[in-house]
């Protein structure tokens, strides 16, 4: 485990990591709006697809497998919440929207790191 050597590779790495800065104020700014009997739920619904992209991509400076792995983890989660909580009271109708504008950043960084880890493995090989 070692920190990326091709270019390519570390620029698409720190500009995964800048996207996780800009969600993760996103998030903190969400935060402060979070009331009601819910809030726990919402909260950790919160910090887990929002700040889950900005530590998986420190973690990818060092192994993108374990960085997709945890975006992974973090993608299950995040659906297991909102089905639990029937997309926090709005109901299984408005669970499409939340999962295509919220949901879906962690998958696609998932995604992203699994390809980016197939490439490091297969530039590996090559030397």
């Amino acid at each position: 485990m070692q920190i990326a050597k091709n270019h390519f590779i570390l620029i698409a790495k720190i500009m995964v990591m800048l996207w996780g800065v800009v969600s993760l104020l996103q998030g903190a700014g969400l935060s402060f709006f979070v009331s009601g009997a819910d809030q726990y739920r919402q909260t950790s619904f919160i910090n887990l697809v929002y700040v889950s992209v900005f530590v998986a991509s420190l973690v990818s400076l060092l192994s993108s497998r374990i960085a997709s792995l945890l975006l992974f983890l973090s993608t299950l989660g995040a659906l297991a919440i909102l089905f639990w909580t029937n997309s926090f009271g709005h109901g299984l109708e408005s669970t499409g929207s939340l999962l295509l504008a919220i949901a879906i950043r962690p998958a696609l960084a998932s995604v992203l790191f699994f390809f980016l880890s197939r490439w490091e493995r297969g530039r590996v090989a090559q030397v």
